[in-house]
């Protein structure tokens, strides 16, 4: 103690020390974790009396560095949130509206409302005047793809076919980022008192939590890049120290680099691997280098860097995914067909970085189909591939470890837009639209209703917009509950398998790690590659259809669970100490103060 506190006096390599403490912390971190009692589970109830409970409670295998690189699920230590954090960040929003006219937060709710107030007003409203829960995901997954370019994980149908099968209890501590907004919607719908749906004051309140929770978490993040790289949360930074920092934090938000458990080493490691294999790493940190050399922060300090951070994670992230998205419409559209029919040969297409940052059109037939992206195809035939489908699907998109992808935006919803502005209500005459879209209307004559107006909402008219506008607007697919890409199909029930929730998560976990991922052959990535398993599925006899409450195991059960991460964690104390004492004893020595104080650390555990 004497020799760290006075280094006057001698310096013991700290290095060395904190490289171990920071082992053995994570090792004991992740033990915990391991055996924790409280579990988060999916349920799904078969017609018959049984079910099978899947663990979802964040027990994802350990990736210390650049192991996340050759992992098949990058971001399985991010897609996790704390419910508290959940529940407190709605009661912060819902206080805060009810403060709007004299608080900071409550003048940006205000500004919120003015911003969604159009898009509820052209939105589809159940017999009570208000919108209802499939049709309000929508509406947010609207307002952010515009605002910022995300999609909101779990706002797709499939991520609230949970909730007619699984409860989540007090209990439960960690949840899937993508149940997060239907979570979110049952809790609304708890503090409203009913079941008659959300106003334009619970859609800002919606809208503003999931920002509160990216805000929150991106803090997070930042603190444990600072913590992992041994900056001072306190003081002035160089403008190189915030580029080292960002660069970091992109290591950790893009390609879900854990600093949970890995060292600053780790990080340098995993930062040159990206450096020599990734294309789009290295044009992704030239771009995020000339953004903060372009608009740094006014000061270099703490909160300047998050400023800056999120200001790129909000904005120009998106504005880098745009060249990809660019560079694959333009190549698409150079295909026969794909500018005037919206569609192209699965057989015209080749695997290209003509981007120079990812391969574009590397999927093969079974992928695309999974998708929802083709339509026809058989022995005499090649499938067509939709252009705006494949445009606007998970394959062009970005994961991130926030609550969100970064994916292309629909041009198609500015079209949407431009009918919802004049349409008086949610149905309009075939001129209205005519007029607005500039287009001939008469392909509408088949939709008109007893009124002699159509639904600018329905199937139908998402089938007529595709055809007058084959290369923006995408065809409705079979895959509306994980895949949709309508407004019909995103405002589609959900249903109350919750399977399809955990099959929507495995599928868009499979396509985004396409991009963030560097493959899994060769020696070193069978050494760094972690085994990732689900846990056990167990048969647990109910009624069927019963609605079930997630709860904590036995205390039996978590001890003998966690028995072998509890006797790792023993054994790595026992050497660690072993090393540090042998380490201690030597710099001490070194240093000049002597054996004597060695003596500190108890022989009995050593």
């Amino acid at each position: 103690v004497a020799c760290v506190r006075y280094p006057s006096r001698g310096a013991i390599a700290p290095q060395l020390l904190q490289e171990m403490v920071l082992r053995l912390a994570a090792s004991v971190f992740l033990a915990i974790r391991h055996a924790r009692c409280d579990e988060m589970a999916f349920v799904d109830v078969s017609s018959g009396d049984k079910i099978a409970i899947r663990s979802l409670d964040g027990l994802a295998a350990p990736m210390v560095g650049a192991q996340s690189l050759f992992s098949s699920e990058p971001m399985a230590a991010h897609d996790w949130a704390s419910r508290q954090d959940v529940v407190a960040s709605l009661e912060a929003q819902v206080g805060a509206w009810a403060r709007r006219d004299t608080s900071p937060m409550g003048s940006r709710l205000s500004s919120l409302r003015d911003e969604l107030s159009p898009l509820y007003g052209a939105l589809p409203k159940n017999e009570h005047g208000r919108l209802d829960a499939p049709t309000a995901r929508y509406g947010l997954h609207r307002y952010f793809m515009k605002r910022y370019g995300w999609s909101v994980k779990g706002l797709e149908p499939a991520g609230a076919s949970w909730m007619r099968s699984v409860d989540v209890d007090d209990e439960v501590r960690q949840m899937s980022k993508h149940i997060v907004p239907s979570y979110l919607q049952e809790l609304a719908s708890q503090k409203m008192g009913n079941r008659k749906g959300f106003s334009l004051e619970w859609l800002v309140i919606l809208a503003a939590t999931l920002q509160h929770l990216a805000h929150i978490e991106v803090t997070d993040y930042l603190y444990s890049v600072l913590r992992t790289l041994g900056y001072p949360v306190a003081g002035q930074r160089s403008i190189e120290e915030v580029e080292d920092i960002a660069v970091a934090f992109m290591a950790l938000y893009g390609f879900g680099i854990d600093l949970e458990v890995s060292t600053k080493q780790d990080v340098r490691h995993a930062e040159s691997h990206l450096d020599a294999h990734h294309l789009g790493w290295r044009e992704l940190c030239v771009f995020l280098k000339e953004s903060l050399r372009a608009s740094p922060p006014a000061v270099l300090d703490f909160n300047g860097t998050q400023s800056f951070v999120e200001n790129f994670i909000q904005h120009r992230y998106s504005e880098f995914l745009n060249r990809d998205c660019a560079a694959a419409a333009q190549h698409l559209a150079a295909l026969p067909g794909g500018r005037d029919l919206g569609r192209v040969s699965t057989n015209e297409l080749r695997a290209t970085n003509s981007s120079g940052r990812r391969v574009l059109f590397a999927e093969d037939a079974q992928e695309l189909s999974r998708l929802g992206v083709v339509e026809g195809g058989g022995e005499a035939h090649a499938a067509q591939l939709l252009v705006p489908n494949y445009l606007l699907s998970p394959a062009m998109c970005l994961t991130t470890a926030g609550f969100h992808a970064v994916c292309c935006r629909s041009s198609c919803d500015a079209l949407l837009e431009r009918v919802e502005a004049v349409a008086r209500g949610l149905e309009t005459t075939p001129d209205v639209v005519a007029t607005a879209l500039g287009v001939d209307g008469s392909g509408l004559s088949p939709m008109v209703g007893a009124g002699g107006t159509v639904a600018v909402h329905s199937r139908g008219f998402a089938q007529w917009l595709h055809r007058s506008h084959p290369f923006d607007c995408p065809a409705p697919s079979g895959h509306s509950l994980t895949s949709p890409r309508t407004a019909d199909e995103w405002m589609a029930d959900p249903g109350a398998d919750a399977a399809a929730t955990e099959d929507m998560i495995a599928e868009l976990s499979k396509v985004f790690a396409r991009y963030t991922t560097l493959g899994s052959s060769g020696v070193e990535a069978q050494e760094m590659t972690a085994s990732l398993s689900l846990a056990p599925a167990a048969e647990v006899s109910v009624e069927s259809g019963r609605r079930l409450s997630v709860t904590p195991r036995s205390a039996a059960q978590c001890f003998v669970g966690g028995l072998p991460q509890i006797a790792a964690v023993v054994s790595m104390v026992i050497v660690a100490l072993s090393r540090a004492r042998a380490a201690l004893s030597s710099a001490l020595r070194a240093s000049g103060c002597g054996s004597a104080k060695v003596a500190a650390i108890p022989g009995s555990l050593v």
